[in-house]
């Protein structure tokens, strides 16, 4: 018995990381097609006067904003349990000591959000499934490409 080329083993090493790479990209398609047509801002159906008690900027690296974001940090009570948060999906536009509403899931108070996101439209269904379509596709042709290169060897 001939004992196989390193470029064999290689190529077929080649093959079945793919063929995981391809397998884990079809488990990303699957949840993100699961996802369409859902959106949480449904959920957020409380609204609470919150405290900004500060605001830091953050560097993110590079980006649209010169790679920095600024989060703001809110304090507020709901019930008889009080909460300190950071506020979610975008600047409240207040600044430190202002009064700001917040959004939040009944379900959820310790996660507050701005109420420009809560009210605002959810992004379009074009959008993800345009994204399933394209991660589907690139999940075919990794999984085809390592089963060609596992099975063959990358030889004809």
């Amino acid at each position: 018995m001939r004992k196989p080329s390193a470029d064999r083993v290689f190529t077929a090493l080649l093959g079945l990381v793919s063929l995981i790479a391809g397998a884990t990209l079809a488990l990303v398609a699957y949840v993100l097609a699961d996802e369409i047509g859902e959106d949480h801002r449904a959920t957020l159906d409380r609204r609470v006067t919150a405290m900004v008690f500060d605001k830091r900027v953050v560097n993110e690296g590079g980006g649209p904003n010169g790679g920095t974001r600024t989060d703001t940090f809110v304090r507020y009570q709901v019930g008889d349990k009080r909460y300190t948060s950071t506020l979610r999906r975008g600047s409240s536009g207040g600044e430190v000591g202002d009064t700001v509403q917040v959004a939040y899931d009944s379900d959820r108070p310790e996660r507050p959000y701005t109420v420009a996101y809560a009210e605002s439209e959810p992004p379009s269904d074009a959008s993800r499934i345009t994204g399933v379509v394209l991660t589907s596709l690139f999940a075919l042709a990794m999984i085809g490409g390592g089963a060609h290169f596992l099975f063959t060897g990358g030889g004809r």
